[in-house]
């Protein structure tokens, strides 16, 4: 891989991680532009493959909805398709980010019906569940998610976010211990179960 392709990935998924949206979108104009996109991403995974289209949730948020829109067009110009389930799972977030719920859920349900034995979908279906306010249909969705990935930390953090919502106290550090375990690096649960254990 070319490093500056390497780096311009990096650098994306960390100010993406970080919520700085402006900032992600320059880098993965970096990534989409290199002459090495082709020939670098034919020799990675479908994590690879689906790279532009989280590239289109961060162009969203930073407020460029045209550059989203081609970002998608990526993965069916190189590869000659673009079923990947976080693609269908990305355009689900673009959607709910544009204020379309419903056609956000479609997407969601569609990434499920394309992988079902795989956590992402019912994860991403599960956080937008939540967002929305439906706290019950989320927690399913997350229990769903971990029976696929028992291993990912993040659907029981979802899980413990909810259950501390709902005031469920004792259940959500429970539940933010067993994320601990998988992934006892990550800040934002750090601190979660942290400002929980404080009330």
């Amino acid at each position: 891989m070319d490093d500056r392709v390497a780096m311009a990935i990096t650098n994306a998924l960390l100010a993406s991680e970080a919520g700085r949206w402006a900032e992600a979108a320059q880098f993965w104009d970096a990534f989409l532009a290199t002459e090495d996109f082709r020939v670098w991403l034919d020799g990675g995974s479908l994590g690879f493959q689906a790279y532009p289209c989280l590239a289109a949730v961060d162009y969203q948020r930073a407020g460029q909805p045209d550059k989203a829109d081609a970002a998608f067009l990526a993965p069916k110009r190189v590869f000659g398709r673009d079923t990947y389930v976080d693609c269908y799972v990305a355009h689900g977030d673009v959607a709910d980010l544009r204020g379309d719920w419903a056609g956000a859920r479609d997407w969601y349900q569609k990434s499920i019906r394309l992988a079902p034995s795989l956590p992402a979908g019912y994860y991403a279906l599960g956080v937008g569940l939540a967002r929305h306010g439906d706290l019950n249909g989320a927690l399913t969705q997350y229990g769903l998610a971990h029976d696929r990935g028992p291993h990912w930390a993040e659907p029981l953090k979802g899980r413990a976010d909810v259950l501390a919502q709902q005031g469920r106290i004792t259940e959500a550090l429970t539940a933010y211990d067993e994320a601990l375990q998988r992934a006892p690096h990550w800040q934002a649960l750090i601190n979660a179960r942290a400002a929980l254990a404080q009330r």
